[in-house]
């Protein structure tokens, strides 16, 4: 079951997350996951699983397009659609907002997931640039 993320629910959505190899950064703090949290303003949401959470996503509406920050799956929950129930989801709702466009920055690892949800590369490319060097 889907529903939206409350701020209870970040201890549990921090466990998920480090669960998932590479995926928690070393500079994120509990105050980096709760600004993510305020900051996607309702567009978080938790899949639960036997009253506990098995999936996770962060979406934010900029206006001018969609962004999914974050999707994150317990690894033994995998295959059971669980990242594509929460994509589609927040993709509907995006919809609705007014948004033409999702972008995200995935894992190359997840890009045959993506694709199969009709997901391709845009005509821009994706450049990054470290701030904080650890």
């Amino acid at each position: 079951m889907i529903r939206k993320m409350k701020k209870e629910d970040l201890p549990a959505v921090k466990s998920l997350m480090q669960s998932v190899p590479k995926f928690w950064h070393e500079v994120w703090t509990d105050e980096t996951l709760e600004r993510g949290f305020t900051v996607s303003e309702g567009l978080s949401f938790v899949y639960e699983a036997d009253n506990q959470i098995a999936g996770c996503i962060f979406g934010y509406n900029l206006g001018f397009r969609g962004y999914l920050g974050e999707l994150a799956v317990y690894e033994k929950m995998r295959k059971h659609g669980i990242g594509k129930k929460l994509l589609l989801h927040l993709e509907n709702i995006l919809r609705e907002q007014g948004c033409e466009i999702i972008i995200a920055d995935a894992w190359k690892t997840a890009e045959p997931f993506y694709r199969k949800l009709g997901w391709s590369e845009p005509h821009t490319m994706l450049l990054h640039k470290k701030l904080i060097d650890k």
